[in-house]
């Protein structure tokens, strides 16, 4: 997961060829890709990435007839469901349920479900069952020298995190013909109930209104091919009071860069969760206070928009060829006080964090602005070429 914090930014311890985009339905693909996934048929799931991502030379994918039931076979299933239950099943959320028992249409691998509904208590739980394929070599390296051609399916292992953090209890599904592992655990949610779950925006108890309307707005300002990207890649944007309240699991814990723990936060992003969380308030200085930096959402989608590549083919975009080449640029030509300012280190940091970091920061700064509005200036000078990479990317996601 990524966070973002309201102060400012300490440092952490511790002739590129054109990009060339052709116009492309990426939800297609991405529904591809899932239904893939959910089938365990990797070879299926690689090759609708290889279209997406490889050198970006992008291809659309005609509408699979298939995956749209005619009207007969939603009658014969709501007959089903009436003869079941004795009664019509009117919202979204129990057709969906009645759906899936049926086995007319099973659940989809990395993607929020509806596991309970209950408007008496207000509170409906949201299932997801993630599924992150990892090479051999980084199976053994996680595990300590487990065999990765022999994985105990009984047993749980390491996973390591977009954050760069191991994180326990993911079982084996499988292993893949390409000789990657495929990896898998479920997790869960409480949000407020509603019938129909569809959609990118989900709540928890305790937030007004009037917050939930704020990042309603927000989203809309964001370009809606990368809305629509992220939405069929399975990804939700939860609003809570606090980013512990909406992933308790973090309390007392802190984040890359930073010694702060979660309280601080005022946004973070879990890309094996498929969850960007929006808090109403956060701490500062030992006080709970509004968050006041609305651009952080959008810093969040950057970071989801980059776990969507690994979710295609294993590769973050900001670990692709392309993207790799304009930030190395940028940091050629760099000058010296720029790489030693605070945004310099920031967005250097090693194993991959400065490069997450960038993706992030650049796509934010291209859509609805940067977190930090001092920033504006600084990374345009410092980030040309990776700007141009950005603009290019999110062109094509149609």
């Amino acid at each position: 997961m990524e966070t973002r914090p309201p102060q400012d930014r300490p440092p952490e311890d511790s002739g590129s060829k054109p990009l060339e985009l052709s116009t492309v339905n990426v939800v297609d693909l991405l529904r591809d890709v899932s239904r893939a996934a959910a089938e365990s048929t990797s070879r299926a799931a690689n090759k609708a990435a290889d279209a997406l991502l490889g050198s970006f030379n992008l291809t659309g994918k005609e509408e699979d007839k298939d995956k749209q039931p005619d009207s007969k076979g939603k009658s014969e299933r709501s007959d089903k469901t009436e003869q079941r239950t004795g009664k019509p099943t009117d919202s979204p959320a129990e057709k969906a349920e009645a759906s899936q028992r049926d086995g007319k249409n099973p659940p989809q691998d990395n993607t929020w479900q509806v596991e309970s509904s209950n408007p008496k208590t207000g509170v409906d739980t949201l299932k997801i069952k993630s599924v992150q394929n990892v090479s051999a070599e980084q199976f053994r390296t996680d595990n300590h020298g487990a065999d990765p051609t022999n994985p105990d399916k009984d047993q749980t292992y390491n996973y390591k995190t977009y954050q760069s953090k191991l994180d326990p209890g993911w079982k084996v599904e499988g292993v893949n013909k390409d000789g990657t592992i495929r990896m898998t655990k479920e997790m869960r949610i409480d949000v407020n109930h509603k019938a129909d779950h569809t959609g990118l925006i989900e709540s928890t108890k305790d937030v007004p209104k009037e917050f939930v309307k704020e990042i309603e707005d927000k989203l809309k300002q964001i370009p809606e091919g990368v809305r629509q990207t992220l939405e069929k890649a399975g990804y939700k944007v939860l609003v809570a009071p606090s980013v512990v309240e909406g992933l308790p699991e973090l309390k007392g814990q802190t984040y890359r860069g930073w010694k702060a723990n979660f309280e601080y936060s005022d946004g973070t992003q879990d890309a094996e969760k498929h969850l960007i969380v929006a808090p109403e308030k956060v701490k500062a200085e030992g006080n709970w206070e509004k968050v006041d930096r609305p651009e952080v959402v959008t810093h969040q989608f950057g970071h989801a928009l980059d776990a969507v590549g690994k979710q295609l083919n294993g590769l973050y975009f900001s670990e692709s060829k392309n993207f790799l080449e304009a930030y190395e640029k940028d940091f050629a030509r760099m000058s010296d006080k720029d790489k030693k300012s605070e945004v310099g280190k920031y967005l250097s940091q090693a194993n991959g964090g400065g490069h997450r970091e960038t993706f992030a920061s650049i796509f934010g700064l291209t859509t609805t602005g940067p977190e930090n509005p001092g920033d504006k200036e600084t990374l345009e000078r410092m980030f040309p070429n990776t700007i141009e990479y950005m603009k290019k990317l999110i062109s094509q996601l149609k």
